[in-house]
């Protein structure tokens, strides 16, 4: 809804204070179409982005868990309104000074204020009066960066396996037939399924860190010639000879070392104290420590995306003022002006203080005169006619109407429904013994005419009908009008969309007596309309206040102050 529209539903309210003592039945009527304009207010229509479910709805909130605050500053920290909001909010740029004199006068008249309506005479002694001058001083503020954050550490934890598997002897002589070299994760191409499958095969993890491994035959350890690594799971030991068989059977057993990644939690409390007391604001928030880097633990590189997630906290780390001279000499702070920002905060004040010069006098006797009409006995005063009545209130009301009329419509950014009209077809028999569609066919034979063309002419006493011309079928023509709701619609629309934006009404079988959008009546000229029709409608309705009524209040009122010895206005 456009700015229009706000500003004339307050000139709706003010008509609305201006008309006064409305009947009973009006203002029941009046709150029952507040209350209905109220159920079907829309927030998306004027609140940019509005939504019933935003995405902070579906942000996890536990007791002892919110991170609310945090995301608000974080959002704060790249919004420059709310920059500029909490910039103003950390340092106060007026202070009241109580030693200003401005402040010791207000005193005083506090003190002795029935002295002053009396108007009595009082010895000043000698004294020495204060001019003013204008000083300047600077107030420094200094920041640091402070971090608070969780960091990983690598742990590890063990995983053992143990699968069965057979080998055959390798086709050579001597103890070159019993040496085997086998691969944990794969089977060797010697032994076919079923005797090696997945079942008989040992899996190294990506998190691996040390492989222990042993070689039983039977109940009979074997010896292992070369060990197996994370990075090369292949280890080689002998087979007993059995010349009863192939090859034997050996139990593999693999304990597994791996790495297991701890997140040590931050403790980041005291910052939300510090944000919520204007020392602190987010900088930045979660940011990667050590990205992609390569640690080397226990002997072995390990490399992670993040070795720690942080928030940077942007902190007053000391104020300095050459203002505590100004403030002691009864200075008064007038202004405050930022001289120098850097990343969104003021890092400099220049302060103003109006400063007071003294100026002796010698004793004097100062007689204060009397405050009129402090005991309601006012000079009388003649009552002057004006002419600007009618005017007056003829503006008020057509503001008051053109505000009604958007309250009504729940008018957007350009839809065009202000001031809507309605397109009128008046049919005009060849051998009709009276017209219905022309002023001259009226008369006595007004009673024979349908009740909506009663109503067009109705409208046109009202000067609310727009012409747009005719056109025949069957023999007959037919008028065709666009017909406005109000004698200010109709003003508006002809006067106003017609003659100063030149918006035609359309074609006798197409007309358009379509309303006007906020835009365009933005862009129509009011002072230069002619109201003078609306003036006696607009004169009738105004309720003026009983004079003598109001007098009578005002001077009790003023009465009973002075009896109580109360100071009044």
């Amino acid at each position: 809804m456009s700015k229009l529209t706000w500003v004339l539903v307050c000139c709706l309210y003010l008509y609305s204070a201006f008309a006064g003592n409305a009947s009973e039945l009006d203002a029941l009527r009046a709150r029952e179409q507040a209350l209905n304009a109220l159920k079907q207010f829309k927030p998306e229509t004027v609140l940019r982005g509005y939504t019933d479910n935003p995405p902070e709805a579906s942000i996890p909130v536990t007791e002892g868990t919110n991170p609310l605050p945090e995301l608000g500053h974080s959002q704060a920290a790249v919004n420059d309104t709310a920059a500029s909001v909490l910039a103003q909010a950390s340092h106060p740029h007026l202070k009241a000074n109580p030693k200003a004199l401005e402040m010791q006068y207000a005193e005083a008249l506090l003190s002795h204020a029935d002295s002053v309506l009396e108007g009595v005479c009082y010895e000043q002694p000698a004294h020495c009066q204060m001019d003013f001058m204008t000083k300047t001083c600077e107030d420094k503020t200094s920041y640091r960066m402070e971090t608070c954050g969780s960091t990983l550490s690598i742990g590890y934890k063990t995983a053992t396996q143990s699968v069965n598997r057979y080998l055959f002897y390798e086709n050579k002589s001597g103890n070159e037939a019993l040496r085997k070299t086998i691969h944990l994760s794969v089977c060797d191409g010697e032994t076919p399924a079923p005797l090696c499958s997945a079942t008989n095969l040992i899996s190294v993890s990506s998190q691996c860190m040390k492989l222990e491994v042993s070689v039983t035959q039977g109940a009979i350890p074997l010896a292992v010639l070369k060990t197996p690594s994370c990075q090369d799971p292949t280890l080689t030991f002998d087979l007993l000879w059995d010349e009863r068989a192939f090859g034997g059977t050996v139990t593999l057993t693999v304990i597994e070392s791996q790495f297991e990644d701890d997140w040590l939690p931050a403790n980041c409390s005291q910052y939300d104290e510090k944000i919520k007391e204007g020392t602190c604001v987010v900088a930045a928030s979660d940011l990667c420590l050590e990205p992609y880097a390569t640690r080397v633990i226990d002997g072995v590189p390990i490399t992670r995306p993040c070795w720690g997630k942080y928030t940077v906290y942007q902190c007053i780390d000391g104020l300095t003022s050459t203002c505590e001279p100004l403030l002691s000499e009864g200075c008064a702070h007038v202004e405050s002006t930022c001289t120098l920002a850097t990343d969104r905060h003021c890092d400099r004040f220049l302060q103003t203080f109006r400063c007071p010069v003294n100026q002796c006098f010698p004793k004097q006797t100062i007689c204060q005169p009397k405050i009129n009409c402090a005991e309601g006995e006012c000079a009388e005063t003649l009552d002057e006619a004006s002419d600007d009545m009618p005017e007056g209130v003829t503006r008020l009301g057509t503001l008051a109407d053109t505000a009604s009329d958007v309250a009504t419509n729940q008018v957007n950014s350009g839809e065009p429904s202000i001031f809507k009209g309605e397109a009128k077809d008046c049919e005009s028999y060849f051998f009709g013994a009276h017209d219905c569609c022309h002023d001259k066919g009226w008369g006595k034979w007004v009673i024979h005419c349908p009740k909506d063309l009663k109503a067009l002419l109705q409208a046109k006493r009202d000067k609310r009908v727009k012409k747009i011309g005719h056109y025949n079928d069957s023999g007959n023509k037919h008028y065709v009008y666009c017909v406005f709701p109000s004698k200010l619609a109709g003003i508006v629309q002809i006067q106003g969309r017609f003659k100063q934006l030149h918006i035609d009404f359309g074609k006798p079988k197409s007309p358009d007596c379509r309303g006007l959008t906020p835009e365009e009546l933005e862009r129509i000229q009011f002072d230069v309309l002619d109201l003078s029709a609306l003036t006696d409608d607009f004169i009738h309705r105004q309720t003026l206040p009983n004079a003598p009524g109001a007098s009578l209040v005002h001077e009790a009122k003023v009465r009973r102050f002075y009896q109580e010895g109360k100071a009044h206005d």
